[in-house]
């Protein structure tokens, strides 16, 4: 069992995790989910204790094993393939050694040795030492790496098969509990109903942070979310259709509780107004009575200015503490209406050939995109997705092969990883190379949705993956581009910024073409799905 109680982590004034506490036993898959920034990698980084909390504790029961996945895999260069097998299994192998050793002073009758051999004989069955040639065959294959060469150096992989194999070795060493920080970002379609089927049968306690809807509904039992606001954690149980179901709801509530407090600021602002011009206006009299009517007139003034003050303190009171205003619709513009390209072909390849060293990645591929195509292109790691994006946007030269781009074709390009220099500020890259003044870019950018005020002098380095890849996504609706090309457009975004991309995609009047292993991502886009495999681009199954 996990236990974190009451963990607390700031960076200078910023406060990240606030008062978290949770506990994580064996059989429990839970989803940790919350915007970009809100410190799902701090969390584990402190559970791993690879940094330290301001306060709080965290423990296990049992001095149970922890084993980590990180977003972003490092591997030492020089290492091969094997090493970093053998360095998995390094504490069955010690285990092994150990028990050899007892087995000797079990037959010259050493009963302490017999003792410590049953419990070591536990721990090496716990981690599946009797039958682990058979598990490493079965995780490679399930990794897709069942061909790669042991011998192989690491550093010469693809960053997909790095993942891969950082995954296998983790799965490998069996660890009690285990953290994965987005584990689906570098992993095909077949390698991920893998990990959903290994992960059903897991034994021990398993945390996944994922923007992958589909894996957290097929995986795990339970909702973790870090609050943005709050910092804080909150406990749902069930998979990720049943929080958005309870998410909906609430925020259903508070729009309405935004509008109606709308509606009673803009009411209390017109009684302030209306009775404030009454009470300096002189009521005539109408009869000869004059001490009535000065104490009538006294108290009419008496209940204006009751009411104002009345009026005045409950707007006071809103305004000290409003409702927050629900965040404005993403949206692509494709420029001013009538910007929109109408071609029938707005971008176009033929024959395309890529080869790297002696292996051929692109081997005649076609693909022609119409003012109104929406396109997928899926297939295994290391297949040649991103080349072949990075070749229709003009990042790479083909081999051979030809490529016609329609002149009206404004194309905004989401890369795969982020290509944003760590030394600027966020908006200082934001707002390069384009006219317009500095509160306006301010307001732009913070009316997408994807930052606030307090990120936007922030430094590119102290960002997060995910808010790295906003800011790329953010730069591309201010460019207002009439065709879309996305590499993995779902990788590193939080859940909410996904489904927020793919209404905005719907609504967007030009073609699109994207790179995606996310089937959720895929199903809602509705458009051709097409395979790139041994360097030729097929059409799917419909």
């Amino acid at each position: 069992m996990l236990i974190i109680e009451k963990l607390n982590k700031s960076y200078g004034q910023e406060t990240v995790l606030n008062d978290v506490s949770l506990t994580l036993d064996r059989g429990v898959i839970a989803g940790l989910i919350g915007a970009n920034g809100t410190g799902k990698t701090t969390l584990f980084t402190m559970i791993t204790s690879i940094e330290e909390a301001d306060s709080g504790r965290v423990s296990t029961s049992n001095n149970e094993k922890i084993g980590y996945l990180p977003q972003a895999v490092s591997v030492q260069e020089g290492r091969s393939v094997d090493s970093l097998l053998q360095e998995a299994l390094s504490e069955l192998r010690e285990l092994e050694s150990r028990m050899r050793e007892l087995e000797t002073r079990i037959e010259s009758g050493e009963a302490a040795a017999a003792e410590e051999y049953g419990v070591l004989t536990g721990r090496f069955e716990a981690l599946g030492g009797y039958d682990i040639e058979w598990k490493q065959r079965m995780i490679f294959d399930g990794m897709g790496l069942g061909e790669i060469d042991r011998s192989r150096p690491v550093d010469t992989l693809s960053g997909g098969e790095k993942t891969r194999l950082s995954l296998a070795k983790l799965l490998l060493s069996s660890p009690d509990i285990l953290l994965l920080d987005e584990p689906t970002n570098n992993l095909d379609i077949a390698s991920l109903e893998w990990l959903e089927n290994y992960l059903a049968q897991y034994r021990g306690g398993v945390m996944i942070a994922s923007h992958d809807r589909r894996f957290l509904n097929a995986t795990v039992n339970r909702i973790y979310e870090i609050d943005e606001h709050t910092h804080e954690i909150n406990e749902y149980p069930g998979n990720y259709d049943d929080f958005r179901s309870v998410r909906e709801a609430e925020r259903k509530q508070r729009e309405t509780a935004w509008e109606e407090e709308q509606a009673e600021l803009k009411e209390l602002k017109q009684v302030i107004r209306t009775v404030a011009a009454s009470t300096g206006k002189k009521n005539r009299r109408r009869d000869n009575d004059k001490f009535a009517h000065t104490f009538k007139t006294e108290r009419q003034q008496q209940s204006r200015s009751r009411s104002i003050q009345s009026a005045k303190e409950r707007l006071e009171r809103i305004q000290a503490n409003p409702v927050q205003r629900p965040v404005k619709p993403m949206q692509f513009r494709a420029g001013p209406v009538g910007n929109e390209i109408r071609s029938d072909s707005v971008l176009r390849a033929e024959g395309i050939v890529k080869r790297y060293g002696g292996r051929t990645v692109l081997n005649g591929v076609d693909i022609s995109l119409r003012f109104d195509s929406r396109l997928v292109v899926t297939g295994a790691n290391g297949t040649g997705k991103t080349t072949l994006l990075r070749i229709l946007t003009g990042e790479e030269i083909p081999d051979s092969g030809t490529l016609y781009t329609s002149a009206g074709a404004k194309i905004g390009y989401l890369p795969q990883e982020s290509e944003i220099p760590d030394e600027e500020t966020v908006l200082a890259w934001y707002r390069k190379g384009r006219p317009g003044g500095e509160d306006e870019f301010i307001f732009d950018l913070v009316t997408t949705g994807l930052f606030r005020y307090d990120d936007i002098r922030k430094t590119i380095r102290t960002l997060s993956l995910g808010q790295k890849r906003k800011l790329e996504l953010a730069r591309i609706i201010a460019e207002e581009p009439n065709v879309l090309i996305l590499d993995e457009p779902t990788n590193h975004f939080s859940l909410d910024v996904i489904e927020e991309l793919e209404s905005a995609l719907a609504e967007f009047r030009g073609p699109v073409l994207a790179v995606s292993h996310d089937r959720e991502f895929i199903r809602k886009f509705g458009g051709e799905v097409w395979d790139l495999r041994d360097g030729k681009l097929e059409k799917g199954k419909e």
